[in-house]
């Protein structure tokens, strides 16, 4: 028997124990994979609750956090992002007025194991209008018509390449902050929105802005405004 011969009866004989094998050692190395630990820079928003009467002149910047945990961990923060949820005292009466941020403040979702290592910047400065008259009460209904926001996570980001195929996006998903009339924001959901990345079609990764499509009668901006995108070998 000659040494072809001999390579080719190694490789074909036992074939369907030598093909379980393949497949475990597979299974095995991505849940190894997974459970390696990994750092992770994300962008979180930042929600300001305010005195009654008190508004922003303008929108806080999301604060740039540092995660580190299993990398299964992590990639869950792109399908429901941490938050940041900070208030200013009624004792407020200045139009300026420094906000400290901490570790602690960053809510991570019940179901992320992670740990928050660092938040940049340590401190924001927020800008409010003038006291106004007193606020009407809680229990009163939003009229229709009046300005309102609302903060969407986890927006999924579509990729339309030039050439089709399939295609992925990092991040996968991202917050979308929508301003509009009270009674539209209230009935909008995730789907109600759309993100989409068209890239060049080249197929190597590219980083290109995100484009973000609301119903009319509403604005909406999203974070991040990028994304880095890759046609997928073989899509």
């Amino acid at each position: 028997m000659g040494l072809l011969d001999r390579v080719r009866q190694a490789l074909t004989e036992n074939r369907p124990v030598k093909l379980t094998a393949l497949v475990l050692a597979t299974v095995l190395w991505v849940v190894v994979a997974a459970e390696e630990p990994a750092i992770e820079l994300m962008a979180v928003p930042l929600v300001i609750e305010l005195p009654a009467g008190r508004s922003l002149i303008e929108e806080p910047r999301p604060v740039e956090v540092t995660f580190t945990g299993p990398a299964r961990e992590l990639f869950k923060l792109y399908a429901a992002p941490a938050t940041i949820i900070k208030s200013v005292p009624d004792t407020a009466a200045d139009s300026v007025y420094t906000l400290d941020l901490r570790p602690t403040d960053v809510e991570l979702p019940k179901h992320v194991a992670a740990r928050i290592e660092d938040v940049r910047p340590q401190s924001v400065i927020v800008r409010l209008n003038p006291v106004a008259g007193p606020a009407p009460p809680a229990a009163t209904a939003l009229p229709q018509g009046s300005p309102s926001e609302r903060v969407l996570m986890g927006v999924p980001v579509s990729v339309r390449g030039a050439q089709g195929g399939v295609w992925a996006s990092d991040p996968p998903a991202v917050i979308v902050m929508v301003h509009g009339p009270g009674d539209r924001i209230a009935r909008l959901t995730r789907d109600s929105v759309r993100v989409t990345a068209r890239p060049a079609g080249s197929g190597r990764p590219e980083s290109v802005p995100l484009q973000v499509t609301v119903p009319d009668g509403v604005a909406g901006t999203v974070t991040p405004d990028t994304a880095v995108v890759r046609r997928r070998i073989g899509g």
